[in-house]
């Protein structure tokens, strides 16, 4: 597996037992690499969410539609 694959491999298992906390760090360091990635804003978005951070996790979301308009996942989570 890449190593872009294991990060978000790595990324996905800290969210699922609810890790919100952890799976939010490791999406700010995998966007520190991928500046644009419309799927880690859409996972970071749902992270700042989970955690109580709903202004931010708007801001997030709403780059993340502004870089991909035909993002129905990205537009579910933000409405």
């Amino acid at each position: 597996m890449s190593q872009q694959g294991s990060s978000w491999q790595h990324a996905g298992e800290l969210i699922q037992p609810g890790n919100y906390a952890g799976a939010l760090k490791e999406s700010d360091r995998l966007l520190a690499e991928r500046l644009n990635n419309v799927l880690l804003l859409r996972f970071k978005g749902i992270c700042l969410m989970e955690t109580g951070r709903q202004d931010e996790a708007v801001k997030v979301l709403r780059r993340a539609v502004t870089l991909n308009p035909n993002s129905i996942a990205s537009r579910f989570y933000l409405a």
